[in-house]
């Protein structure tokens, strides 16, 4: 009767391993997939979207330093304060993706986006503008 109850709980011990090492493994061969994807512009390598962003009416130079500064230029970064892409763009702008978040990822949308921010609000809606950090790759 006693041994009932440690069997049990050594059970739930086994079965919680076992899930956490199931997790890491699909997290592991999730993140293999993941990198085995090419992304232009992953990596710093910012210059493959300079043409994307010269676009539009803005100081294509800073545009490229905010990138950097706010993703990497990771279109598919995302932030804990839910900002998302490239020009990591907050989700209080999801109207002009029709409340779609993962267009955010799509490297045309967010620079569309971008640019319709910095048209109301300037730099000063980037904190890595705000707080100088973009200089450091202009």
């Amino acid at each position: 009767d006693k041994q009932l109850p440690v069997q049990q709980k050594k059970m739930a011990v086994l079965n919680k391993q076992l899930s956490l090492k199931q997790a890491g493994r699909l997290a592991a061969s999730q993140a293999t997939v993941a990198v085995a994807r090419p992304m232009i512009g992953y990596s710093g390598n910012c210059n493959a979207y300079r043409g994307l962003v010269a676009q539009y009416a803005w100081n294509a130079d800073v545009a490229m330093a905010v990138m950097q500064a706010e993703s990497g230029c990771n279109p598919t970064a995302s932030s804990p304060t839910h900002d998302h892409g490239l020009m990591q763009i907050n989700e209080v702008h999801l109207a002009k993706v029709n409340y779609h978040v993962e267009a955010l990822n799509d490297p045309e949308t967010n620079v569309r986006v971008a640019f319709e921010v910095y048209s109301g609000a300037g730099w000063r809606a980037w904190s890595t503008y705000t707080n100088g950090a973009y200089q450091r790759f202009l």
